[in-house]
């Protein structure tokens, strides 16, 4: 049946009556896809990209289908691991997107293939252009403030990396959110070596956490799992030997006494 299904897919290159009967079969090609293994699979997402293809060409223009059909091509391109084909299918998703909100996530993705591929300064310009998006959602808004915090802490910018992830924990839509910015602001300010303001905002973070924690619920039990596994307290502690290690230092210079 899933053979039959693929090779129906494979040999439809013909142009269906409507822009809605070929987004139809694009969408039966990609379900095609699942529990497919090996070689099967990466013939079958070959076959599915194919699909949305079509519908890209055979029915070019601006729209919620054409944005979501160059999508999904970016990101079965980025499956196969064609980085260079799938950031141009996401900048084609772009040109299509306008009033959909696939032009943010083409946006954030476009962000996060320029960042493994270390161009830093290029991903967060395109994160930042999530914010110029038309009705843009929260959570995007927040997906680009957290992933601008990170590129920044990335190339040991403490500061400018704090404060997205401050921007990013004030408009948290839950606790847990909340305090993953917070951890995230601990770990850039140690990484500056601000001591003191890693140690406030780890107040913060434990004084809003700490007392959910203990409650008997899933999000109790989320947090908790999540105080056990936070970054921000080992940061800490090394940003403290550090300065403690500059000081020996600067008052005892002989190696043999500090090493």
């Amino acid at each position: 049946m899933l053979a039959s299904a693929i090779l129906f897919c494979y040999m439809a290159v013909f142009q269906e009556p409507s822009l809605e009967s070929q987004f139809a079969l694009a969408k039966q090609c990609k379900s095609a896809v699942r529990g497919t293994r090996g070689e099967a699979r990466i013939v079958a997402l070959k076959k599915s990209a194919v699909a949305f293809r079509q519908v890209l060409n055979f029915w070019p223009g601006i729209g919620p289908v054409q944005a979501e059909s160059a999508f999904r091509c970016a990101e079965i391109y980025r499956t196969l691991g064609d980085a260079g084909r799938a950031r141009g299918a996401f900048e084609e998703c772009l040109d299509c997107a306008k009033g959909t909100s696939f032009g943010p996530r083409a946006l954030l993705e476009l962000g996060h293939l320029l960042r493994r591929q270390n161009q830093w300064g290029k991903a967060m310009v395109r994160y930042k252009e999530v914010f110029d998006w038309p009705n843009v959602f929260l959570r995007q808004e927040n997906d680009a403030r957290e992933w601008l915090g990170r590129s920044w802490f990335s190339v040991k910018r403490g500061k400018r990396a704090a404060v997205w992830f401050s921007a990013w924990g004030m408009s948290a839509e839950s606790a847990l959110e909340k305090g993953r910015a917070l951890d995230w602001e601990v770990q850039a300010w140690a990484l500056t070596g601000d001591i003191r303001q890693a140690e406030k905002r780890l107040f913060v973070l434990r004084q809003l956490l700490d007392p959910l924690a203990e409650e008997p619920s899933k999000e109790g039990r989320a947090i908790q799992k999540f105080l056990k596994r936070m970054k921000s307290l080992e940061a800490l502690k090394e940003a403290k030997w550090k300065a403690g290690r500059g000081t020996i230092k600067a008052v005892c210079p002989n190696p043999s006494l500090t090493d």
